[in-house]
């Protein structure tokens, strides 16, 4: 920043990297989205986190990452979506499960990594049936019985979003591949995404979490 000086007013200035400075503070105070927005003469808080589809920029990667959700939507499984922060990869799945049809299938949405493998299968046990349990005999069972009846009784596909996936143990990767076997290991009735910092992808690489990769 640097100051400037008009009579007995002393106010320091911040750069804003478009070529103009606003004052420092502008937009550290309640009141300062909109005092940006009266500086520049803009219609509406700009760099907000609600950007609907029609304002996403369509980049290659942002592209070509909505073309494999689609793909993953016709025929099911897990999918990895990696980016460091701020890269888009929640607003590219927010725009992938707006898109889905409600009578088809049904999106589940967690952050919450940062658990107990047994915390884990609580979590997700009772997201997809809305039932508590305590033993983890108890939430393997009830977890698939609940993914069976979405599929089989209510015909919808589960959607899961595992966010800040890179903050899981090693552990959870195990145990979700054995919370998704069924029948042998010959089906995968749902569509799991698990999003993450980019290391995920190398930690995935590790031999004792390489069967699930």
């Amino acid at each position: 920043g640097y100051s400037h000086s008009s009579g007995r007013q002393n106010r320091e200035f911040r750069n804003t990297g478009t070529g103009h400075s606003v004052p420092i503070g502008s937009d550290d105070r309640p009141g300062g989205a909109f005092m940006i927005q009266a500086w520049f003469k803009l219609q509406k808080e700009p760099f907000g986190k609600a950007v609907t589809e029609d304002q996403v920029f369509q980049s290659e990667s942002y592209k070509e990452g909505l073309d494999r959700l689609q793909y993953l939507q016709k025929t099911r499984g897990i999918m990895l979506l990696t980016g460091p922060s701020g890269a888009g990869k929640t607003t590219l799945i927010r725009q992938f499960a707006a898109s889905l049809n409600p009578h088809q299938f049904h999106v589940f949405y967690t952050p919450l990594s940062t658990i107990t493998v047994t915390d884990f299968y609580r979590h997700l046990n009772l997201v997809l049936t809305d039932q508590v349990k305590h033993r983890k005999s108890d939430l393997f069972i009830s977890i698939q019985s609940g993914i069976r009846d979405w599929v089989q009784n209510r015909k919808i596909v589960p959607v899961i979003f595992l966010d800040e996936a890179h903050l899981f143990r090693n552990e959870h990767f195990q145990e979700l591949q054995i919370i998704l076997n069924f029948d042998f290991d010959s089906v995968l009735p749902v569509i799991i995404v698990l999003i993450g910092h980019p290391h995920l992808r190398d930690r995935l690489t590790m031999e004792m979490v390489q069967s699930f990769n």
